[in-house]
Parts: structure tokens; C-alpha cells; sequence
């Protein structure tokens, strides 16, 4: 599998989440043997909430690796659509109702 380092200056900003790991492996297993196979690329996504010590203002962080070969757009699209709901899950689990002060 792959991996993705998070990194960021614990003077400046602490860690409010786990990290949380999208593994399109796992995923793409979900719907059947024709899309594993097609969609089996060992790439994942790694998403976080961190905040600020000064301004107490929170920042979701999300890196991933996107399958590369141009020929497999639907991967990526795929892919893409993946860690776009991990955003939103880590999002609505950590930040919704938070004040923007």
C-alpha cells in the first residue's frame, strides 16, 4: 500500500482528530470483482482536523495519491470521489457547529 505524511509545526497547531485513512483498496472490494480489479491501485488518502493556537481557527487537512496513468480517468474520478467524502465525513464529524471565532 501506499502512504501519505502529514506534517505540520506543533508550536503553531494541534491535532483535534485522528487521522483518518481512506483506503481505495478496501473501498473498490466493496463493489464486486470487475471493479476491484480495475480499481485495485494501492493509492489512499489521509485526513485530519487541526487547529490553530492562535486563532483557535480549524483546518482540515486532507493529502492523497491519485492513481497517475492518464489512460484511467475513471479511476481517478473514482478515487477523487472517495477522498471527497472522507472530507465530508471528517468535516461533519469534527467541525459542524463549530464557531468560525
Amino acid at each position: 500500500s501506499d502512504g501519505c505524511l502529514t506534517a505540520w509545526k506543533q508550536s503553531k497547531f494541534e491535532q483535534i482528530s485522528p487521522l483518518y485513512v481512506t483506503d481505495y483498496n478496501r473501498l473498490s472490494a466493496c463493489g464486486g470483482r470487475q471493479s476491484q480489479a480495475m480499481l485495485n491501485k494501492d493509492n489512499l488518502a489521509v485526513t485530519l482536523v487541526l487547529r490553530c493556537k492562535r486563532s483557535h481557527h480549524c483546518l482540515c487537512v486532507c493529502q492523497t495519491h491519485i492513481h497517475w496513468n492518464p489512460n484511467l480517468d475513471a479511476v481517478k474520478l473514482w478515487q477523487t470521489a472517495a477522498c471527497l467524502n472522507s472530507i465530508q465525513f471528517v468535516v461533519d464529524k469534527h467541525l459542524k457547529g463549530q464557531s468560525h471565532s
